[in-house]
């Protein structure tokens, strides 16, 4: 799932949106977020506080996921990631999330969250491999090039003329010499 930036001040919230969340109180209101106006964010989970969804993206100073409301973003591709599962957990206080997306060790073990942001080794390692697929897993609506189509399993990059086995059914590849990020020919996006 991508979405675009399109605010990024708290006080342009819904009223209860902010509050909704454990973090957040209604003198948050002057909070401004970290994030990028415009820019494209891969979201790598998702969940449910009070009546407003709250995507986990990566923030532009961070390299870990960090829950931002659903209303600062349009969707710019409404695709699941095929590494999430979901699950709903009957909670008795409203500003716990009980609906969550996410890949299957975020969801099914208790803290993984909490160990993520607290430099967990295990935690960190789960995290980056899942980002670098999910990084890929869609079509960046800001990359144009293309890599060439040597034949069903090789590519050529039009920047290093490298060529590689490219195996992987993502929307998106990294040329391994150049490190170059493009669309895969192998792919046809359908948003």
């Amino acid at each position: 799932m991508i979405v675009k930036c399109i605010e990024r001040f708290g006080k342009n919230l819904p009223s209860d949106c902010l509050t909704a969340e454990l973090r957040y109180s209604e003198r948050d209101k002057n909070v401004e977020f970290d994030l990028v106006i415009g820019k494209f964010y891969v979201v790598y989970a998702m969940a449910l506080f009070g009546k407003y969804l709250w995507y986990a993206v990566c923030e532009a100073s961070m390299e870990f996921p960090i829950f931002r409301p659903a209303p600062f973003f349009l969707i710019e591709n409404s695709k699941l990631s095929k590494y999430w599962i979901y699950s709903y957990i009957e909670q008795q206080l409203s500003y716990l999330s009980n609906a969550n997306f996410g890949f299957p060790e975020w969801i099914n073990e208790d803290y993984f969250y909490n160990k993520l942001l607290n430099d967990g080794e295990r935690e960190i390692k789960i995290f980056s491999e899942y980002k670098t697929k999910m990084d890929l897993e869609f079509r960046d609506p800001l990359i144009i090039d293309s890599a060439e189509e040597i034949d069903a399993e090789w590519l050529l990059c039009p920047f290093c003329i490298d060529a590689w086995q490219e195996l992987t059914k993502f929307e998106m590849v990294i040329c391994p010499k150049c490190c170059k990020k493009m669309l895969n020919p192998h792919i046809k996006s359908v948003l």
